[in-house]
């Protein structure tokens, strides 16, 4: 009766495939916690094998000059060209479809030669600071 009541099609026409309730408390037993222990600790040593080769991968590309990320939309040129005729009073829009990009792209070529250096974070300054303090204090 057990078996036929789960071999009978849901409302999709599907067969059921919950586990007997043996199987549930099988899975939650000693046995059960012994078996997900030991096939969590070969899926971690797995990751591990799989970071360090992707590591030693990347480390023997840069070594050899492989650049890494997205290639530019711009040359140098393109973009040193893009920042005159900005200045010349050429908008955005014409600018980025003579070189088929989009108008945010001329826009972020203009807003990067804008943008001063990045110092260190703003965390760093923080941390310097706090022991500073903390020097003054003591």
């Amino acid at each position: 009766m057990l078996e036929a009541a789960l071999r009978k099609p849901d409302l999709r026409g599907k067969a059921r495939t919950r586990p007997h309730r043996g199987e549930r408390d099988r899975a939650r037993s000693g046995q059960g916690k012994l078996l997900r222990t030991v096939l969590a600790g070969v899926a971690e040593v797995e990751r591990d094998i799989i970071r360090e080769r992707t590591g030693d991968g990347r480390k023997r590309a840069m070594a050899n000059g492989v650049k890494f990320g997205r290639k530019p939309k711009l040359s140098p040129f393109q973009r040193a060209e893009a920042i005159k005729r900005r200045g010349a009073g050429e908008t955005l829009a014409a600018i980025a479809k003579s070189y088929a990009v989009d108008v945010s792209t001329i826009a972020a070529v203009r807003s990067a030669l804008l943008r001063p250096e990045r110092g260190p974070p703003v965390g760093f300054w923080l941390l310097i600071y706090v022991n500073y303090l903390r020097i003054l204090t003591t």
